[in-house]
């Protein structure tokens, strides 16, 4: 929990980290062009969706490919806006307050691998988005060099990126993400591409950095993930959030 301070009554409350209260999202489908296109509804992605994450936990987010999963994340990281309800990061509204909220996560969606140059290496991408998150240079060094060798990219790092295989560029963005050392850590399918042999390792850099006090939310279409991470698992599907009937499933 954190404390803040309640806009009503002017007292400190306590609140997760994480919060999201009844947020729903819906965008308008793409139809074909003529009169078609007036009688296409809106398409519901999120329904309501209500979900606490406290300080120190992983928690996993599993559906299938079109659930919402990366929408969600999204609003999170105040990339969309809900149609309806509130989201929190650290006490601070995600709309209405979102350069706080960008200042305390650290962000990898599906398409991880944006945002690099693909004819530098992945050294000096780092470095430039370390200046951006004004980490002194020496500490940023030390943080680079440390993340590198956290998810077995030491070797490649000299290397430009547009040589690295999808699963390097995927551990790089998680690099990038960690980079600031934030308070909040929403990871969208971070594995996604990555070979067994590095799941593994990341699924330990992970675990680490949860059990360091941290906040880790993730969405996958992985049990074995799920297993591997999460304090508390959570299906969305056809735009609900439900803890119900998922235990079951990652117990067989």
């Amino acid at each position: 929990m954190i404390s803040v301070q309640d806009h009503f009554s002017g007292r400190m409350v306590d609140e997760p980290r994480i919060m999201l209260s009844n947020v729903s999202k819906s965008f308008a489908r793409k139809a074909e062009t003529g009169p078609l296109r007036a009688r296409r509804a809106r398409r519901a992605v999120l329904k309501d969706v209500t979900l606490e994450v406290e300080a120190g936990e992983c928690v996993c987010v599993i559906g299938r490919n079109g659930s919402g999963k990366t929408t969600l994340m999204r609003i999170l990281s105040t990339l969309v806006q809900p149609d309806n309800g509130q989201a929190r990061i650290c006490g601070f509204d995600v709309v209405k307050q979102g350069r706080e909220v960008r200042r305390r996560i650290g962000v990898m969606l599906n398409a991880g691998d944006t945002g690099f140059q693909p004819r530098i290496s992945g050294l000096t991408n780092l470095e430039w988005y370390a200046a951006l998150y004004n980490i002194p240079q020496v500490e940023a060094h030390r943080r680079i060099q440390h993340w590198l060798q956290d998810l077995q990219l030491e070797d490649r790092g000299s290397d430009q990126i547009q040589s690295y295989s999808s699963g390097m560029r995927r551990r790089l963005a998680l690099a990038r993400a960690l980079l600031s050392n934030p308070e909040i850590l929403l990871l969208d399918e971070p594995t996604l591409g990555v070979d067994p042999w590095t799941v593994e390792q990341i699924h330990n850099v992970l675990r680490r950095y949860a059990m360091s006090g941290k906040t880790i939310l993730c969405t996958t279409n992985s049990f074995a993930e799920t297993r591997a991470l999460a304090k508390r698992v959570f299906r969305l599907e056809n735009g609900t959030l439900s803890e119900s009937s998922i235990k079951e499933e990652l117990s067989s």
